[in-house]
């Protein structure tokens, strides 16, 4: 099976990063451990409280390649099938002060340089979400100084990549974790002083479609979520994204249309070269 798209196209080839392209200071791919598991875990980066060190553990390559070009579902991917299949363990150095969307450039870069990734680009109109503030106003607030998870960026603080599971079969994160997991239909996320743009981007990335910042706050708060990702399951006993954000976090997204930019995958390496 092959991600099918139908678009009008104007369509660029891409090869190599461009020069002065925004790269890594230093990169680690290592194939995931056997018996890891479909579980995906993510944490770090610009935005986060650790911006300067970018972890991922169990995403396969078309994953890599959604979030390197922000694409918020696979519907807006083509690429073969067997990019479905290995999985694989990053860690990367982020330059100082680098944004989000030089970090995106940085794992296209790396894809391009390490997978030999060739593709092209096609637009189309989709449905998608602005995120706004609900009628009771937010459920969250700007962390304390005295809070573990209100530290200074940079701290030492324990941050572990992938969380422990509780019981109930959601991720838990310990003081001064961050980031999301998720395994099987349970998913759940903290990110310690997250704006809201950034906390936008992150739902696109969770719900698989644009989603943009109409809440009108300024500010960087401590911000935790759970929810399950396709409630439509019989067994599913959990909130949709729709309902966790309004019952845990005060917030709420309305349907708006938006032009995404499509990614035709031309080539790529399975394997990528050595660290």
């Amino acid at each position: 099976m092959k991600y099918l798209i139908a678009c009008l196209a104007l369509a660029t080839a891409c090869a190599q990063p461009p020069a002065q392209s925004p790269v890594f200071e230093v990169v680690s791919i290592k194939p995931s451990p056997p018996g890891a598991g479909s579980t995906v875990s993510s944490g770090g980066g610009p935005g986060t409280r650790d911006p300067g060190l970018w972890t991922c553990r169990g995403p396969n390559l078309a994953n890599i390649i959604l979030w390197a070009f922000q694409l918020n579902s696979s519907e807006y991917l083509t690429a073969p099938d067997w990019m479905l299949d290995a999985r694989f363990d990053i860690d990367a150095r982020v330059p100082a002060g680098a944004t989000r969307e030089q970090f995106s450039q940085m794992l296209q870069n790396m894809l391009i340089e390490r997978f030999g990734l060739k593709f092209h680009r096609r637009e189309k109109e989709v449905q998608g979400y602005e995120l706004v503030v609900a009628r009771n106003g937010p459920k969250f607030k700007e962390p304390s100084e005295s809070s573990p998870d209100a530290a200074a960026p940079g701290a030492q603080l324990p941050k572990p990549v992938t969380p422990t599971w509780g019981a109930d079969g959601y991720p838990e994160f310990g003081p001064g974790a961050q980031g999301w997991a998720m395994s099987g239909n349970r998913a759940g996320a903290h990110w310690p002083r997250i704006t809201m743009p950034n906390l936008a981007v992150q739902i696109s990335r969770w719900r698989g479609v644009p989603v943009a910042d109409a809440t009108g706050l300024s500010g960087a708060y401590d911000v935790s979520l759970r929810w399950v990702p396709n409630p439509d399951l019989p067994e599913a006993d959990g909130p949709s994204i729709f309902a966790a954000l309004e019952d845990q976090l005060g917030l709420k997204l309305n349907a708006r249309k938006a032009t995404v930019s499509t990614v035709i995958v031309d080539y790529a390496e399975r394997v990528p070269t050595e660290n």
